[in-house]
This record gives structure tokens, C-alpha cells and sequence, in this order.
């Protein structure tokens, strides 16, 4: 199977670009403490 996903894509590059899209949205946003302060932000809280 891992072959096969390798075969598509390079797992580690999506990672990275995976994270760096992550970061762009949450600065688009106002950085973490802004989007967790937000009334509407849904999400699973750590640890559960």
C-alpha cells in the first residue's frame, strides 16, 4: 500500500504542504488565539 501512495504523491512533501496551508489559514485568521477565541469554532478539543 505504501507503494501504491507513493506511486500518486510523495507522502512527506503533502505533509509539509499540508502544515504550511494550515499555518497560512490560521494567520489569515489572526493567528490560533484569535480562531479559538471565535463563538463558532468547532472543533475537538486536545486529549478527547
Amino acid at each position: 500500500m505504501q507503494g501504491h501512495l507513493e506511486s500518486i504523491l510523495d507522502p512527506e512533501a503533502a505533509n509539509v504542504q499540508a502544515f504550511a496551508d494550515q499555518a497560512a489559514m490560521l494567520e489569515s485568521y489572526g493567528e490560533a488565539e484569535a480562531v479559538l477565541a471565535m463563538p463558532s469554532f468547532n472543533h475537538t478539543p486536545v486529549g478527547s
